[in-house]
């Protein structure tokens, strides 16, 4: 009976794992794509193209920046909601959700409490300001409260962020579907990067709203079938309970006040924060909440995201547990069957035939939902805020759509070379993640001080602006001569089970491509309460 400390040697178990069957690990040929999983990831392709030209072509007759960018304000909220949730659940999200806490514990499980403050804080305080405003670029309200070159910097700031977001965005995705259909990841960035640029670029804000829509409920597939497949696996709630206590992942109190420590409630719960809260202020969410018929709508546009994003993040965090049951006595990390703790997770698991369909689809999806909305806000955000501002201010409104539609594919061509670049370069896939650092707190907070604080003016906008961008720059080349960061203690993996003798027949692109154990069922113990 197990006494209650973690532990790969106590009486009774580890489980044994037997590995039986047309497995990756035992015949060493890598499982490739059939017919069947390249038609259903490629209709999810098709299906995304046609709703874009088809709404492109509905808006012939109505050519204008307001229709392309707002939809002329004629969309009903459920949609929006849905387009909203898309975009917000990015593919990286539905990646490393799963692995944090097969890496380390449940406490990444505070992290659904920052959806309340982000949402509840741009449904009631930055949304009715941007929907009474009418603009099409949100920096438009910092010019009329801090002057031209606020909006201009924070402009720039914007696009900065956004094309290393979605770079980023485009990068992880793309080489789990690698993974796991075997095609190379240039192809794979390129088919997801070329079909959202060309669909957003035609049908503009209706393309971008009812294909999330369509995308969302892939992606919402994609992550059910995997957690179904997951319990039919390993067991119940119980059962994955249990296995989670004994490899030292439940933990839910860590309360420690230092700041430089990661994974505890503060850091997650108050550091987080400030991330979610701009939701309210990015111009992808202004954009879309703006597409909604009255003020009304876009407030429960906003405010339906709360129990869409709760359901995705935490089925997302109990897929982790379900893997660290699975993989409870032979972690293919430990046991160098694959290279890194992300290639245990959804790309590399495979479940089912089923799951591998619909998770690499789900994935797919969740990609290119993001990446619309971020290539549509690009666009508007140089039309806006630069060509109408400084080249071109008596433009006319279709010529408008069309350099729209032009520079919307040229920020696409721009974010696929860049991912192109980074994709096998993991220093710069990091370093794009610094520059959504550096730049997302400065924007947001600017529009905090300028929202909240009646009495700043442009000296205390340019101060807090300036003030934050070097803070920023200070703890990015800081941490470069810091000692390491103590990071949390990992989970207890085990490896006293593993099928040594028949891995080492396999080769090691094989093993990356493992399918799971059959797992007899666990002694039959009445599993540790929850708490």
């Amino acid at each position: 009976m197990w006494d209650g400390q973690p532990s790969c040697t106590y009486p009774g178990l580890p489980r044994e794992p037997t590995f039986e069957g047309d497995y990756a690990f035992n015949t060493g040929q890598v499982r490739k794509f059939g017919v069947v999983d390249y038609t259903f990831v490629g209709l999810t392709l098709v299906i995304s193209t046609i709703i874009g030209f088809y709404h492109g072509w509905r808006s012939l007759s109505k050519m204008s920046t307001k229709e392309y960018f707002t939809a002329s304000q004629s969309i009903h909220p459920f949609p929006v909601s849905l387009s909203l949730l898309a975009s917000f659940f990015s593919g990286v999200t539905l990646v490393s959700t799963p692995v944090e806490v097969y890496n380390y514990s449940t406490m990444n499980f505070w992290a659904g409490t920052n959806y309340l403050i982000g949402i509840g804080a741009a449904a009631f305080i930055f949304i009715p300001l941007f929907y009474q405003l009418k603009t099409i670029s949100s920096f438009e309200y910092l010019e009329m409260r801090f002057g031209r070159g606020i909006r201009t910097v924070c402009s720039t700031l914007y696009i900065f962020y956004m094309i290393a977001y979605l770079s980023f965005c485009l990068s992880a995705p793309s080489i789990a579907v690698s993974h796991v259909t075997g095609i190379d990841i240039f192809w794979s960035i390129t088919a997801i990067g070329f079909v959202c640029s060309i669909y957003t670029a035609v049908g503009g804000m209706r393309a971008v709203i009812w294909t999330d829509t369509f995308q969302i409920v892939v992606s919402l597939i994609g992550v059910l079938v995997l957690l179904i497949r997951c319990m039919m696996a390993v067991g119940g709630i119980g059962v994955v309970w249990e296995s989670a206590l004994r490899t030292n992942r439940i933990r839910f109190t860590d309360f420690r006040k230092d700041p430089a420590l990661p994974n505890t409630f503060w850091s997650i719960v108050i550091g987080m924060s400030t991330i979610f809260l701009s939701y309210g202020v990015n111009q992808s969410q202004v954009m879309r909440s703006q597409a909604c018929r009255s003020l009304q709508g876009a407030k429960w546009a906003v405010l339906g995201n709360i129990p869409g994003l709760c359901l995705f993040f935490y089925a997302s965090c109990f897929i982790g547990l379900y893997m660290s049951a699975l993989y409870e006595n032979c972690d293919p990390v430990k046991a160098k069957f694959v290279a890194h703790s992300s290639q245990v997770g959804l790309q590399n698991t495979k479940i089912s035939n089923v799951s591998q369909t619909v998770k690499a689809s789900g994935v797919v999806s969740a990609s290119l939902s993001s990446i619309s909305s971020g290539l549509n806000s690009l666009a508007a955000v140089l039309v806006e805020d630069y060509v109408k501002l400084y080249l071109y201010p008596q433009i006319r409104s279709d010529r408008a759509q069309i350099l729209s539609q032009i520079v919307s594919i040229f920020f696409g061509a721009i974010v696929l070379e860049i991912t192109h670049y980074i994709s096998s370069r993991a220093h710069l896939r990091f370093g794009a993640l610094s520059v959504i650092s550096l730049t997302t707190s400065p924007l947001t907070g600017v529009f905090i001080l300028g929202v909240l604080i009646p009495q700043c003016n442009v000296i205390g906008a340019w101060t807090g602006l300036i003030g934050s961008i070097i803070i920023e720059l200070v703890i990015y080349f800081g941490k470069k001569f810091a000692p390491p960061m103590a990071w949390p203690k990992k989970a207890l993996t085990c490896v006293s089970n593993c099928n040594l003798t028949a891995f080492s027949n396999a080769s090691i692109s094989s093993l990356m491509n493992t399918k799971r154990p059959i797992l007899p069922k666990l002694p039959t113990a009445k599993p540790p309460p929850m708490p």
